[in-house]
């Protein structure tokens, strides 16, 4: 596989993943043309990422950066694949080292255990972690709509989530055993997502055409006295969405 180009990434500025589409603009084309082709590329946020596949994909790609579980890469394939793009590199070079650990093994371990899908004992899953990030992934949007809509610190946004999940009964129907994350675990997890990037544009998301009564109704799923002292600011953040 091809040597990467690697930039310098200056620190503090917005760095966005670039996909490249599949299948590309066109098939074939003539030195004379060459300049004329369309861009095959696109990056992340682009308006033509529809169904928020590029955050999806970036989301997946951290989720694998920080966990290594193998789901995350088999998840961004599918994500791409309904995307009408490529694998991302990042996906085609995990399956590279896979096969060729498998390759290397000549039969003697099992593809699920080569890729990493169980651990040495075979007891825990690479599912059981999926579901955690599932959830996590769920307390962090509803973190992120908290914050970047309502005004709500990270802090007290994440009060409200940890609360609601844990006044939820039968919140973990997986069968695997997850515990309860607290209010202080969910923030500093939250500040390492792209949830937490300031440049996510918060036009591209369906919450940026809710309505008030829509905007009421999801904060009505949270236990009232998490915000209750909150209501003058969330009320005038309010006023200035949807009617």
């Amino acid at each position: 596989m091809p040597k990467r180009t690697r930039k310098r990434h200056r620190e503090g500025e917005p760095r966005f993943d670039v996909y490249v589409k599949n299948p590309l603009p066109i098939e074939w084309t003539t030195k004379k043309d060459l300049q004329r082709i369309p861009s095959p590329f696109v990056f992340e946020l682009d308006p033509e990422m529809l169904n928020d596949h590029g955050l999806l994909l970036s989301m997946r790609r951290g989720a694998f950066e920080r966990t290594k579980n193998p789901v995350m890469a088999i998840e961004a394939l599918l994500i791409a694949h309904e995307a009408k793009l490529f694998p991302p590199l990042w996906v085609l070079e995990w399956l590279r080292d896979t096969f060729k650990a498998y390759h290397a093994a000549q039969g003697r371990k099992s593809m699920d255990s080569v890729m990493g899908l169980s651990d040495r004992r075979g007891k825990r899953h690479a599912f059981t972690h999926l579901f955690i990030e599932e959830r996590n992934n769920i307390l962090f949007h509803d973190m992120w709509r908290l914050n970047s809509f309502l005004g709500i610190s990270q802090g007290d946004a994440a009060t409200m989530v940890a609360e609601r999940l844990k006044e939820t009964p039968n919140w973990n129907q997986t069968g695997y055993p997850m515990r309860l994350p607290t209010s202080k675990w969910i923030c500093e997890e939250f500040q390492k997502t792209i949830w937490n990037r300031s440049t996510v544009d918060k036009n591209i998301f369906a919450e940026g055409k809710w309505t008030k009564n829509q905007w009421e109704n999801f904060l009505s799923k949270f236990p009232k006295h998490t915000y209750e002292n909150l209501l003058p600011q969330i009320k005038k953040a309010m006023s200035s969405l949807g009617k």
